[in-house]
């Protein structure tokens, strides 16, 4: 409960999104290396963020409490009212955790940085490692395929920016990789995004269809990892 409120973003609501956040720690941990917000950069734009701190329980959470601690007040508060860069933020985050974490080798974190600007309609996005985002129109689902080195492998990574043209209607899913890897009866099974997305469609309760529907396909009774859900839904 103390991660979820810490993490919880404070959505700043506006008439033209509608932003909805899942968050669901490994059974039996409690808490874990899930990350994501919602922050209102102004003029209409919000900044999208979530990534996955390898590994579970109390060393992964306290990786996530650091990314919560530093990203506003150390990056994202300067930027407000100006041009942002997600590429430019993502090759910030991966020196500034390439520096927290220098003397240790085993840290890993995949990260994803979009933003959302609902006055032009569009999303600029970039991704250090994490699992494609997708943008899901009239039930059909689209990939947004570029990628970039995961958090804290080497210093001075740069990022590559796409920016993808939306439409009212539309509804953008973030999601950890804890939604399609599942520990099952017959071994580790992955859920194909595709056909899940084609499968439940974006409407009432999206969120509980969608985590219900992962695990059937996998046969599962329960999710291994730490899954999140980030959806914002374009009116």
């Amino acid at each position: 409960e103390m991660q979820k409120a810490i993490l919880k973003p404070n959505i700043v609501k506006s008439d033209g999104v509608e932003f909805r956040t899942s968050y669901r720690p490994v059974p039996g941990l409690y808490c874990g290396g899930d990350y994501y917000d919602v922050i209102f950069l102004g003029a209409d734009r919000y900044l999208l963020l979530i990534g996955d701190v390898a590994g579970h329980g109390v060393k992964a959470a306290f990786i996530t409490g650091i990314l919560k601690a530093i990203i506003y007040p150390e990056y994202v508060r300067g930027t407000m009212g100006k041009i942002f860069s997600p590429g430019a933020f993502l090759s910030w985050l991966n020196d500034r955790m390439n520096f927290e974490f220098r003397s240790t080798s085993s840290m890993l974190i995949t990260f994803f940085a979009g933003v959302l600007d609902l006055k032009n309609l569009t999303l600029q996005y970039a991704n250090a490692g994490h699992d494609h985002p997708y943008v899901i129109r009239g039930g059909v689902p689209s990939e947004l395929l570029v990628s970039g080195t995961g958090l804290g492998f080497v210093q001075s990574v740069v990022y590559p920016e796409q920016t993808v043209r939306l439409h009212a209607g539309d509804v953008l899913l973030l999601y950890t990789d804890g939604l399609v890897e599942l520990n099952c009866h017959e071994g580790k099974d992955l859920v194909k995004m595709m056909p899940l997305l084609k499968k439940v469609a974006p409407g009432d309760d999206y969120h509980r269809r969608l985590l219900s529907a992962a695990l059937a396909d996998a046969g599962a009774a329960e999710f291994s990892d730490d899954v999140t859900l980030l959806t914002a839904k374009l009116e």
